[in-house]
């Protein structure tokens, strides 16, 4: 039960961040909603089957590397919001 409401939680916090940061047809971003702790995104990945092979002895490399391609992301999001 605790996983399932993670990973609602992560992807409520995802879809928030995603749909409100362009406003307007100005090309400005603005950021509504900045959740109050990251999630690691193993906790979104960990309940889908699909990404099991990632959690497998040796599949850590994809779970640093997925981490680091989001935490890019979102800092690039960020520095458009200021």
């Amino acid at each position: 039960m605790e996983a399932k409401i993670g990973q609602a939680e992560a992807m409520k916090a995802a879809k928030q961040v995603i749909l409100a940061a362009v406003r307007g047809g100005r090309g400005e971003y603005h950021l509504t909603y900045e959740p109050k702790r990251k999630l690691p995104v193993a906790d979104f990945m960990r309940p889908q089957g699909r990404f099991r092979h990632c959690f497998a002895p040796g599949g850590e490399w994809m779970l640093e590397e997925a981490q680091a391609w989001v935490d890019k992301k979102w800092e690039k999001l960020l520095a458009k919001c200021r």
